[in-house]
């Protein structure tokens, strides 16, 4: 069996991540989602870092 695996396409068998509404089709309908669901997140609230950059490995 060869290490290499060809795939045609990027999303060959495979959900494309903005496919939000699995439809197998990149569209209109996904960016209403989107823009449907817009507003707030939840904060997750992350200690302070030691880290000069204030990056943190949660």
């Amino acid at each position: 069996m060869s290490p290499w695996l060809t795939v045609n396409s990027p999303n060959a068998g495979f959900k494309a991540a903005s496919d939000i509404n699995a439809d197998e089709k990149v569209d209109g309908a996904d960016l209403t989602m989107i823009l449907g669901n817009w507003g707030d997140a939840p904060r997750v609230p992350f200690p302070p870092s030691d880290c000069p950059l204030n990056l943190v490995n949660p």
